[in-house]
């Protein structure tokens, strides 16, 4: 009998031993979770390289597809860059827009090929970090600007996004607003497209274990 009492007893002393190390280092290793958080802003120059597909009805234009991105033409051009704070996985980041909008035209009396539009999109937003890692977002925006035919002399295109994912062991939260700036460029592509300038600015959360 003692002798059972004995073996339970190293029993349990191996068993706590086991144990307690184990749940003191899954504690500690939930402690090194760290959380950084702050504001950030950033540009970048920005190309439409797709119209999409347009429908017309009366004045009312749909577009879905149109795709905007970053404009990398080395070493004029290379991607975003911080403006301030610090968030530095943006420097060098490239965007991925896929905008699809609805607007409306209000003709000039005068020279009914010419006027103001203006409107509403859907962005979803691929952006990629310099290491390769992609982060995915939507951004909801309004749009102003003028026309002239078949071109756009000015566009501005701004409103609120969030964009999220994994950056290696750092999950990142990006959300705040954005405005794009845009004229009719020759520069670039022949034909003509939208060309200019876009800014994002807002607070990023980081969680890396």
């Amino acid at each position: 009998m003692k002798k059972r009492i004995l073996f339970i007893g190293i029993v349990l002393t191996l068993v706590l031993t086991l144990v307690i190390p184990t749940a003191a280092y899954a504690k500690s290793d939930t402690d090194k979770t760290k959380v950084t958080s702050g504001s950030f802003a950033a540009s970048d120059t920005v190309i439409v390289t797709n119209g999409g597909q347009t429908t017309q009805h009366g004045l009312k234009v749909t577009t879905r597809g149109e795709i905007m991105q970053s404009l990398i033409y080395p070493p004029y051009y290379n991607g975003m860059s911080i403006t301030s704070g610090s968030l530095p996985i943006l420097n060098g980041a490239t965007l991925y827009v896929n905008h699809s909008s609805e607007i409306t035209l209000s003709p000039s009396p005068t020279y009914p090929t010419k006027g103001t539009l203006a409107g509403t999109a859907i962005n979803t937003i691929t952006l990629t970090l310099r290491g390769g890692s992609k982060l995915y977002g939507l951004a909801s925006t309004k749009i102003n600007g003028t026309y002239d035919g078949n071109t756009y002399p000015s566009v501005t295109d701004g409103g609120n996004f969030i964009i999220t994912g994994k950056d290696g062991d750092s999950f990142i939260e990006l959300h705040g607003s954005l405005n794009a700036v845009l004229g009719w460029n020759t520069d670039f592509v022949s034909t003509g497209t939208l060309v200019g300038s876009l800014t994002i600015n807002g607070n990023y959360n980081i969680v890396t274990k």
